[in-house]
Parts: C-alpha cells; sequence; structure tokens
C-alpha cells in the first residue's frame, strides 16, 4: 500500500465531498497550512489526518476519508502509531451508530462520546 503526501486538489475535493460535508473550507485550510495532511492512498482514495497532543500523548485524527476497502489503511494506521509511540486514533462521524458500528468494532474503535449530531470513535493503543 503506498501513501502518497499530496497538497490540496479539486480531484481529492471532489472525491471527499461526501466526508468533508460543511467543513471543505476548514480543512483545505488546515491541509494548506500545514495543521493536517491530504494523503492519496493509492488504490484506495483520499485521507486527511492531523496529528494532536492531549494529555501530553500523541493522538492520530483521521479528519476525513473517502474511498474503498478502507481495513487495511485503518491496520497501516495502527502500525505506525504503534511504532511511532501515538497512543490512540481518534475520528467524529455523523453516520447513525448502529451503522457506524458494523465498522468500527471490527477496527477496534469504541465510542466515546455522543453529541448531538455526531459521534466520536476512539482506538487506543
Amino acid at each position: 500500500m503506498k501513501w502518497v503526501r499530496v497538497p490540496w486538489t479539486q480531484e481529492a475535493e471532489k472525491m471527499l465531498s461526501d466526508a468533508l460535508l460543511s467543513d471543505s473550507s476548514i480543512i483545505k485550510q488546515e491541509v494548506e497550512t500545514g495543521l493536517s495532511t491530504l494523503w492519496h492512498v493509492i488504490g484506495h482514495g483520499f485521507f486527511v489526518t492531523r496529528l494532536e497532543v492531549i494529555d501530553q500523548k500523541k493522538e492520530l485524527v483521521m479528519v476525513a476519508w473517502q474511498g474503498k476497502n478502507t481495513q487495511p489503511i485503518i491496520k497501516h494506521l495502527k502500525l505506525v502509531c504503534e511504532n511511532e509511540g501515538i497512543k490512540s486514533i481518534r475520528f467524529h462521524t455523523q453516520v447513525n451508530e448502529k451503522t457506524a458500528s458494523r465498522f468500527v468494532k471490527r477496527w477496534g474503535f469504541s465510542p466515546v462520546e455522543r453529541r448531538k449530531d455526531e459521534t466520536v470513535y476512539r482506538w487506543r493503543a
């Protein structure tokens, strides 16, 4: 699996449109300023990540992704996190919890916060 760091493009924005929702301009700005990173995962799709430090522990945030066959991407991210001392991976989704749970349980994520319009999931190393 090949990950290529890429600049923000209209192609990526179009591919990520379902995941970006109304946050497109914010995420674009984060990528352009270096706060977040846009990846083209060859043969899978596009992925935006951001590294945060919470309570002096690094956490990888999966900001947005769109593509196919996500399981190997998640497996790769977990391995990178374990090797780099990153203690957790987090993502937020507006997909209803029942639908999301089919995937996130298999990936080892658990819901950690429920908000009015989204659920936050986390995997811990």
